[in-house]
């Protein structure tokens, strides 16, 4: 898994480039949705993933798809805030962005625990097709919680996309 896990840090790089050509094409807010609804199809996914060559290749894509969210998004908010607070939003929106990840192994860890393998138990009797899909031990277990999670970010993004306000953000005024 270490060595599959390396494959993000090649995307990450592949994911410089490929922002920097999608940004001369495509407004930075396009760039955004689309890789978030494209990282939301990922997890899914990734949660089916049996194989080293699948893992690598997912993470690979994580990386790219990843560089190119975090550049739109960290490009739109260099613009749109004035030069005298650039500073301190910038140092709060990385703070709060950073907070997530521990946040979301403390919440991932009892979920997975718990709640994942409930939701097998009791889904899988009358739907079958779970538990084969999936399976029941612990990787079954994590892969569906991949899954779900990006079942999720898929559902969310596509409702927070059918915004105006998120889609046009940066053509508003502050």
């Amino acid at each position: 898994y270490g060595i599959a896990t390396g494959f993000y840090g090649g995307g990450m790089i592949l994911g410089g480039i490929v922002y920097g050509s999608l940004a001369r094409r495509f407004k930075n807010a396009q760039i955004f949705i689309i890789a978030v609804l494209t990282l939301g199809l990922f997890y899914s996914a990734y949660g089916l993933a049996r194989s080293f060559l699948a893992l690598a290749l997912m993470e690979f894509g994580f990386g790219i798809l990843v560089t190119a969210a975090n550049s739109a998004t960290l490009t739109i908010w260099q613009r749109k805030v004035p030069e005298e607070m650039s500073g301190r939003v910038l140092a709060a929106m990385w703070t709060i962005a950073e907070c997530t990840t521990p946040i979301s192994f403390l919440l991932a860890g009892p979920i997975g625990d718990s709640l994942v393998p409930w939701l097998l138990a009791h889904a899988a009797r009358p739907m079958p097709w779970i538990g084969a899909t999936w399976g029941t031990t612990k990787s079954g277990q994590l892969g569906t919680l991949f899954s779900v999670i990006g079942m999720i970010l898929f559902v969310g993004f596509v409702i927070a996309a059918r915004s105006k306000d998120v889609r046009e953000v940066e053509d508003r005024a502050i």
